[in-house]
């Protein structure tokens, strides 16, 4: 009759394994047999494959010797000692030991005592791969965390930058329509300068964040691109008639007049080279120029200016760089402007920006991008407004719905000045109670407000509202295009980002008061 106790076996000198071992070398889990004193008696093959030991490595071995004696021992020890004086004990237990030819590994350990047969049953579970991937996610969730918490700061930065430019960069616009005299005019010119100089610096600085945390999205929609290079244009204009510089915009004759794509971005890549080519330029000229390119739409910004050392033609683009970092520079900036143009050309799937020289001297700084022509040549929402003097022949009634008070009033000035009549209110709720008690024409709609947000005011009113559908502007500064969408979802017919300039928001209410327009899922 066969002895199939575990206690038995002496494969050592048979060579044999009797009907225990055999059983045990089933389970895939690896599983050490000891004895009282904690003898390895036996082990499965299991144990043996996994770990890359072998029997003579193993067997009569005290466990806490095995693997080079590697063992966290208290550990093992406080497992092995509850262990001991019980009939049956079964526990997971956590410990990590170096094993001579797998290296470091983390264990869950199995015990059990056999009381009559005067054994311990030792089963060790490999979590290594395991606790790494755990470590691996925890590590993930932690870098999201973080991005979603940076995200979330730079877009109330964003908000919170956006606020107060709206109120100077408008009272001077106000100021500049209504100053004749040469002198005022002239100091509120370089106030004007600087300010959109300042909005500029902080817009990078905004999208350069929004870029690093993939939180930039590029639209699609129907543009005018001679009106979108015009703008770049026009908006450096006074910057390189301070410096008596000729700037020149050459549009090919062969290009399309509207295409597919982000006028926002591309009017903010142009700017960023008109801009530095204005910079680095003491005299002559800079030239943008678009031609057709295969099936790539050619940008190219040219200056007379000093050029950039070939040393130095690869580190302009990477951020915070300069051509001239010294404190004797003769040209200012933080670095951002080619970063920040080369992320956006990369969003929209052109590029990379190059740059060579320009025969007689100076720079020449070009990007081609995958533009197509749009179906139709429809232009902007609406032709460029009058002056801002020129007041309708009615009076139309305006609600604005805003929590600032300074950005109240000089939106109210604006109104007034454009001739319309206005009412405010300071809260989401109000507006919804002074929309029902009135007969307004339009609402400007601030998102951000206390007590009830625009989106929500919107919502309400477009669920009661009866008849002709009033006209809702939203106005924020918040730039990110999941919010503006929310914004059109919840039922605003366009959006409109601060700083906005006068000559924009009057051409867009004189246009919803002329039509309401269709929902356009462009932003502003």
């Amino acid at each position: 009759m066969k002895d199939d106790s575990i206690k038995s076996p002496n494969t050592g000198n048979t060579g044999r394994k009797n009907l225990s071992e055999e059983i045990l070398d089933t389970l895939w889990e690896p599983l050490l047999v000891l004895e009282d004193d904690l003898r390895v008696q036996s082990a499965n093959d299991a144990f043996y494959n996994h770990f890359k030991v072998e029997p003579a490595e193993t067997v009569g071995r005290k466990v806490y010797d095995l693997g080079n004696g590697q063992w966290d021992i208290p550990l093992l020890r406080e497992l092995l000692e509850e262990v001991l004086p019980k009939e049956t004990f079964l526990r997971d237990f956590e410990i990590q030991h170096t094993f001579e030819q797998i290296g470091r590994r983390t264990l869950l350990l199995k015990a059990r005592r056999v009381d009559h047969l005067q054994l311990i049953l030792l089963a060790m579970e490999d979590i290594t791969v395991r606790k790494e991937n755990e470590a691996l996610r925890a590590a993930k969730e932690v870098a999201e965390e973080a991005n979603r918490a940076k995200s979330e700061f730079m877009a109330n930065m964003n908000h919170e930058f956006r606020t107060p430019m709206t109120v100077f960069l408008a009272a001077i616009e106000l100021l500049l329509q209504l100053e004749r005299d040469p002198e005022r005019r002239q100091i509120l010119e370089m106030a004007d300068q600087s300010a959109q100089r300042l909005r500029t610096l902080l817009d990078n600085i905004l999208d350069f964040s929004s870029i690093e945390a993939h939180g930039v999205k590029i639209e699609m929609v129907p543009f005018n691109l001679r009106d979108c290079v015009q703008n770049a244009v026009q908006m450096m204009s006074a910057k390189a008639q301070v410096k008596n510089l000729q700037l020149i915009m050459e549009i090919s004759s062969t290009i399309p007049a509207s295409f597919i794509g982000d006028p926002g971005r591309l009017g903010q890549i142009l700017v960023n080279l008109i801009d530095n080519a204005i910079t680095c330029t003491d005299e002559g000229k800079v030239r943008v120029s678009v031609r057709p390119c295969s099936d790539y739409v050619e940008f190219s910004v040219s200056d007379t200016g000093i050029g950039v050392p070939e040393e130095k033609r690869e580190a302009i683009f990477q951020r915070f760089s300069q051509a001239d970092g010294s404190f004797k520079r003769r040209h200012g900036g933080v670095g951002l402007g080619l970063a920040i143009s080369q992320g956006l050309v990369d969003l929209m799937g052109g590029g990379p920006i190059g740059l060579r020289e320009r025969p007689g001297g100076g720079s020449v700084f070009f990007f081609p991008l995958p533009l197509k022509a749009a179906k139709s040549d429809r232009t902007s929402l609406a032709a460029d407004h009058a002056e801002a003097t020129a007041a309708p022949l009615s009076s139309p009634f305006i609600l604005l719905a805003e929590d600032e008070p300074m950005i109240r009033k000089v939106i109210q000035t604006i109104l007034t000045h454009c001739g319309w009549r206005s009412e405010t209110a300071g809260t989401g709720r109000e507006a919804v109670r002074r929309w029902k008690e009135g007969n307004f024409d339009l609402i400007l709609m601030d998102l951000q407000m206390p007590e009830m947000d625009g989106l929500e005011a919107t919502r309400q009113i477009r669920e009661t509202e009866e008849g002709k559908k009033i006209c809702i502007l939203g106005l924020t500064g918040h730039t990110r295009r999941e919010l503006m969408e929310e914004c059109l979802d919840a039922g605003m017919d366009k959006v409109l980002t601060k700083p906005v300039k006068i000559k924009e928001l009057c051409s867009v209410i004189d246009s919803c008061l002329a039509a309401p327009p269709p929902l356009d899922r462009s932003f502003s």
